[in-house]
């Protein structure tokens, strides 16, 4: 048996965090993420308000960005991959409808994510210049077009 390994491509990232400090500063935070080759958005509930102005400055920065909430990628970010927060909601109901019940909340479990969702947005891929194997965008779960 073949060590893969050895067939790999060496892979080097480095990691540089851009503070978001708010509303106002939307527009500086990006432009200090401009001249690195992505932007990673690890989402939070004020980000995903703000993710169609976060798309469109990235893409005016020629910032390729990707989210780890894939509804992102229905607002013009290049690739959203994580657990859909629809899929979140639902379940967040199930657990007040089990408190509301009566059920102790530390007497529920801590659930992970079932379901991961890989969305691709071909338009930005398109505007920034980008291609996709066919093999990804064969797994992808929606494909933005």
């Amino acid at each position: 048996m073949e060590d893969v390994r050895n067939n790999a491509a060496t892979l080097s990232v480095m990691v540089r965090p851009v503070e978001f400090k708010g509303f106002d500063a939307l527009d500086t935070t990006i432009e200090a993420a401009t001249g690195n080759d992505a932007l990673l958005m690890i989402g939070d509930a004020a980000l995903i308000d703000l993710r169609e102005r976060i798309a469109t400055l990235a893409l005016r920065h020629r910032l390729p960005t990707v989210s780890s909430i894939p509804e992102f990628a229905d607002a013009g970010a290049l690739i959203g991959y994580g657990p859909s927060r629809r899929a979140f909601y639902k379940r967040a109901a199930t657990y007040v409808k089990k408190v509301l019940d009566g059920v102790k909340p530390s007497n529920l479990p801590v659930e992970q994510p079932t379901q991961i969702e890989l969305s691709i947005n071909m338009l930005t891929a398109k505007a920034l210049g980008l291609t996709f194997p066919d093999t990804l965008i064969a797994r992808a779960d929606r494909v933005i077009e």
